[in-house]
């Protein structure tokens, strides 16, 4: 048989199919995404809470002590603000986490993480206990505060039928802070101008005392506004979305050992990798939550100084002080040293991009694996915070760029390079897009000659190049392949 005859079913099963049209409307949209994400990232310093945080994550290993104490918290705190988190899925989303934030003062609140996929069984105590839990949240004319509808927040949660909405005052902020910057005046109203984009009047109209129906808001005007530009416009800060697509049923608390399971290497098991992506979604979601809040005093600074809690009788009962077992942190993020002397990462995973499991069935393996067992209370680790950095921006960035010259210089992964040629066309985000759309690894050293017509692109290991010089030829980056993959 002639080198040149192959076999048509093996060639049909390396073959790919052309993307689909919502496919490549996909890539646009994400690359877009991607850029803007980046600009700001450069252009503002990132957002970080300005209060103290409590963190406390709720699954069934949570101590029924800590619920009880949070039941005892929440009757007396009137402000909540809530934020969801979904896992997209063959056939849809399905909710994996909720996020509370109970506001007991601008400066002091506590993160609830409702880990949905790891709930205990539902006919136990603990899920009566959470229940409750929620009853008080979800009633008592509570001020709910939300970045959209509540409706819409939840719509993922349908099969929790105990997940009941009750008499509330509804927050849509982001409608709210639409409505603010259409208004196009200022205040007082005798001082109107056509040109001013933001409205300042107090608060306590009543069109702010929604406590109808939840309506979508998407429903009756064009939602303008996303989360990250309120807080860019309101805060002058950066909200990284950076994890809005991952894995959000892997089980953030780090109790909960999913980390064990390889999940965010697909080439190989990595302790630091796994650990750290889990803190880093943890920070994202609270920070997701905790943004919304601070968004809400921004709008409306009167209320900083309100006491949202309730203000109860002096009673002859002696109660327990609210001491969670919780990660606390002050104005900034978590992280923890799980590195060894000889283990060194570079965790770039890309922004707004979805994970695709090496099989559907291995997220599902790894939440089996946490057997729902009844478990004394344990603490949960607290999470050193790191010191602020003192350098400039500038000298950090100096520092960076000597270490990678360093790296370049005496380690043998970075010494693995592919040179292709490329159409002018394609960008850092394409290339990068259409390798990941392959499964090609790399190092994410990936430099690109616009003069030569020409990008350079490093690997971490041997296999990985061996892997991708079969797989990416002379024509790879070629003007018919640019248009077959981007159109």
């Amino acid at each position: 048989m002639s080198r040149h005859t192959y076999n048509l079913d093996s060639f049909k099963q390396n073959t790919r199919a052309a993307p689909t049209g919502k496919q490549l409307r996909n890539r646009r949209r994400n690359a877009k995404k991607f850029e803007k994400n980046e600009r700001l990232r450069v252009q503002y310093s990132q957002y970080r809470p300005t209060h103290n945080i409590n963190i406390i994550h709720i699954h069934h290993r949570t101590p029924i002590d800590t619920i009880e104490q949070l039941i005892c918290r929440a009757a007396t705190t009137k402000r909540y603000t809530v934020d969801t988190e979904s896992q997209s899925e063959g056939d849809g989303n399905t909710g994996a986490l909720i996020q509370i934030e109970m506001v007991h003062s601008s400066d002091d609140s506590t993160v609830i993480l409702l880990e949905t996929f790891y709930f205990p069984d539902a006919k136990s105590h603990l899920v009566g206990r959470i229940k409750h839990l929620w009853s008080i949240i979800f009633n008592s004319d509570n001020e709910i505060i939300t970045w959209g509808s509540v409706k819409n927040e939840l719509k993922d949660f349908h099969r929790f039928e105990w997940m009941k909405i009750g008499k509330i005052r509804r927050r849509n902020l982001q409608a709210l802070f639409q409505d603010r910057e259409d208004e196009e005046v200022t205040h007082p109203e005798t001082e109107s101008r056509g040109t001013t984009q933001v409205s300042f009047d107090t608060p306590g109209d009543n069109d702010f005392y929604d406590d109808d129906d939840d309506v979508d808001y998407e429903d009756t005007k064009k939602i303008k506004y996303s989360l990250q530009t309120a807080v860019e416009m309101a805060l002058q800060k950066f909200l990284d979305k950076a994890f809005t697509r991952y894995p959000w049923g892997c089980g953030l608390d780090l109790a909960l050992n999913t980390w064990q399971h390889k999940l965010f290497q697909k080439q190989y098991y990595n302790r630091q990798v796994e650990q750290q992506t889990r803190i880093d979604m943890t920070n994202y979601a609270v920070h997701d939550c905790t943004a919304v809040t601070e968004v809400y005093f921004h709008m409306y600074s009167e209320r900083t100084h309100e006491n949202p809690t309730i203000t109860t009788a002096t009673s002859t009962t002696n109660e327990t002080p609210f001491t969670p077992t919780t990660t606390k942190t002050n104005n900034g993020d978590m992280y923890i040293d799980v590195s060894s002397e000889d283990d060194e990462v570079d965790l770039d995973l890309g922004v707004d991009m979805e994970i695709e499991l090496e099989s559907k069935s291995e997220l599902r393996t790894m939440q089996q694996a946490t057997p729902v067992v009844p478990v004394p209370a344990a603490a949960t680790p607290v999470v050193p915070v790191p010191a602020a950095p003192t350098r400039s921006k500038a000298e950090r960035q100096r520092r960076k760029n000597e270490k990678l010259k360093e790296k370049r210089r005496t380690r043998p992964d970075f010494q693995r390079r592919m040179k292709r040629p490329i159409y002018y066309r394609y960008d850092y985000h394409k290339i990068r897009a259409q390798l990941a759309d392959d499964e090609i690894y790399t190092s994410h050293q990936l430099n690109i000659d616009h003069k030569k017509l020409e990008v350079i692109i490093g690997f971490k290991s041997k296999e990985q190049e061996e892997r991708a010089r079969g797989l990416v030829k002379i024509n790879y980056f070629s003007r018919s392949q640019y248009f077959k993959r981007w159109g």
